[in-house]
């Protein structure tokens, strides 16, 4: 499909390439967040305080590789987002907002849903902040 759909891509500009390229992977994201299983490794309870739950449960690096893909995943969509024509600021405030909801909507709607946390929209809006700076550092 990606190979099919090149020609097609290249003909667009680089301004609306980023903004279908984020609509995609935001509902690719909120649409895997939505799966209760998506969570089903990542223990239990409601973690407002970001980052609280990546402890360790058994394996010592295990936190870094849940960060790793959370920062991957949750900040690529908040660059998805400034390559589309955003602020950093408010690609953060975006993509930390459509996964909060994306969060709630899940846990409201599925009520043996016995996890929650506040590190997805954290590291969107970390990653959002580092790009602000490196735009920063860029203009100087």
């Amino acid at each position: 499909v990606a190979l099919a759909a090149w020609p097609l891509a290249e003909r667009i500009g680089e301004t609306w390439r980023a903004r279908l390229l984020a609509a995609a992977a935001g509902a690719a994201l909120l649409l895997a967040h939505a799966v209760p299983a998506a969570t089903a490794g990542h223990g239990s309870g409601v973690h407002w305080v970001p980052f609280t739950d990546l402890a360790p449960h058994g394996a010592h690096l295990a936190w870094l590789a849940h960060l790793g893909a959370r920062l991957f995943w949750y900040g690529g969509l908040a660059w998805l987002l400034v390559e589309a024509g955003l602020g950093a600021w408010a690609a953060g405030i975006g993509a930390a907002g459509a996964v909060a909801l994306a969060e709630a909507v899940r846990v409201a709607g599925a009520p043996t849903v016995q996890y929650a946390s506040a590190t997805d929209p954290a590291c969107a809006l970390l990653v959002a902040l580092a790009l602000g700076v490196l735009a920063r550092g860029a203009t100087r």
